[in-house]
Order: structure tokens, then sequence, then C-alpha cells
């Protein structure tokens, strides 16, 4: 999805490691990745110098989410990120933002995992919670849409190979075979049915 943004050369991921959804982000932006363990995203000393990256890139969390819109605005830098797409008309997006300056990168439904690669639980207690969709929900970084790498492909290819390692399945072979390895795991395997439709694929 960033492979072809020449325009930006260091991303900043002020939440970097909180969760599955910004691990990944490394791996797949073609760009310098700057995240630092002491760095407080709404404490002004303790932020990179504003000359130090070109956009920020992240996975935000979702408790904090006014305050994070209402502090990329002070920033006025160009930023992509992760929500649930429900939020893209929510107040505390559009007080902060015109929607015509705003895109919307949908992934579609994803699950929520712990560290360890467990599907995480509700607050039940249940083991197996609804997938929700979430999208990339980017201003001003100015996206080719035409020249994009396909972001729910691209995602989900990241979360199945997060299973994977975390839970030590390797789903190569048929495409029967690698249903059966995550089925027998307990994960959504209608979740990755395109990627796992592709017999050269591999972790």
């Amino acid at each position: 999805m960033f492979k072809n943004k020449t325009d930006f050369r260091v991303c900043f991921d002020p939440f970097y490691g909180t969760d599955f959804g910004t691990r990944w982000l490394d791996e797949s932006v073609p760009l310098e990745l700057l995240c630092k363990p002491d760095i407080n995203f709404f404490n002004t000393e303790t932020m990179p110098d504003e000359d130090e990256y070109d956009c920020i890139i992240t996975n935000i969390p979702f408790a904090k989410k006014i305050d994070v819109f209402r502090r990329l605005k002070l920033l006025k830098k160009p930023f992509c990120v992760l929500m649930p797409t429900n939020c893209y008309s929510r107040k505390f997006i559009t007080e902060n933002f015109k929607q015509t300056e705003l895109q919307l990168l949908p992934i579609g439904n994803v699950n929520f995992y712990r560290a360890d690669g467990k599907l995480a639980t509700d607050k039940n207690g249940k083991k197996k919670p609804l997938p929700v969709s979430i999208s990339f929900i980017c201003w001003k970084m100015n996206f080719n849409l035409n020249d994009c790498e396909d972001p729910k492909r691209l995602f989900k290819s990241k979360e199945l190979k997060f299973i994977c390692e975390k839970k030590n399945i390797m789903p190569h072979g048929t495409k029967a075979q690698k249903i059966q390895k995550l089925n027998d795991a307990g994960y959504y395997t209608s979740d990755f049915e395109e990627i796992l439709a592709d017999e050269t694929y591999e972790i």
C-alpha cells in the first residue's frame, strides 16, 4: 500500500508496539520508521523534532481517540491512522478535519489478538469476538488508489503471518490443508479465503 510513496522518507509511529496493528508496519512500509519507547505523544518535550519525520502512520489507543485527533490537528503532519471504519464521520474527527480532505482506505473485518497470538476475549470472556470493520483514515497522504497495493490483502496477509508465527502453524500445501490447520487451531478461516486460495502464498 505504501510501496510507491516516494514523497515521504521517514514515518513516525508514536504508539509503536502496543498491539498487532502497529507491529506489522515496519515490514509493510518501505520508509524509515521512527519509534522510541520513551515518547509521549501528548508531551511536546518527549516528541521528535518536526523535521525528523514526514508523516505519522499508527494504530492509536482507541480510548484516547479524541485527544489523539486534537493532537494530530496541532501537529499538521500527514497521517494514516488505523481505526474502526464507522469512526470516519464521527465528531471527534470531523471537528478537526474536513471530510473532503480525508482518504478512507477500507481493510474490512479483522479480529483482535493478544501478544501470544490467541484471539482476544470480549467482556463476557467469549473466546471468539465478532470481527470489526477497520480502515486507514488518512490526511494529506495523497494516495493514488489505482497505484496502491490492496490494503485489505496486505493487512490479512500480515495477520495470517502473525498467527502462524505465534502458534507455530505453517499453512503451506493445498488450500484444504491450510484451512484444516487453521481450523484445528480455532481461527476464522473465512477471513483468509482470498489468501488461502492462492496456492503460491507462503508465510
